[in-house]
C-alpha cells in the first residue's frame, strides 16, 4: 500500500468514525439511556430497539476502524521514521483495546 493511498483511508475512517460517533453517543445514546431513572431507561431500551441496534452496531464500527486507523498509521508513517510508525501504531492500537474494554465492562 502507498503511503498516499493509506493517508486517504486513514483520513477517510476518521471522518466516517466522527460520523458514527456522533450518531450512537450524540443521538442514539441520549435518546435511550436516562441516568437517574432505571425504569425510563428500561421502557426506552423496549420502545427504540432498532436504536438500541444501530447505536451498538455503530459503536463495534468505531472499534473496527480504530483497528484499521491503526494499522494504515503505521504503513503511512514506516517511511518516515519506522520507530515513530510503531510508536504510533502501538498507541493506537492501545487506544483501541482500551476503548473495546469500556464498551463491555
Amino acid at each position: 500500500m502507498k503511503n498516499k493511498t493509506a493517508a486517504k483511508i486513514t483520513g477517510y475512517s476518521i471522518i466516517i468514525m466522527a460520523l458514527l460517533a456522533a450518531f450512537a453517543f450524540g443521538y442514539a445514546y441520549p435518546k435511550i439511556c436516562d441516568l437517574t431513572d432505571k425504569s425510563l431507561t428500561l421502557t426506552s431500551l423496549r420502545e427504540n430497539e432498532i436504536l438500541y441496534i444501530l447505536m451498538v452496531s455503530s459503536i463495534i464500527l468505531i472499534l473496527i476502524i480504530d483497528f484499521l486507523i491503526s494499522y494504515t498509521l503505521y504503513i503511512y508513517f514506516k517511511g518516515i521514521d519506522i520507530f515513530f510508525s510503531l510508536m504510533a501504531c502501538a498507541l493506537r492500537l492501545s487506544y483501541s483495546i482500551i476503548f473495546g474494554f469500556a464498551i463491555f465492562f
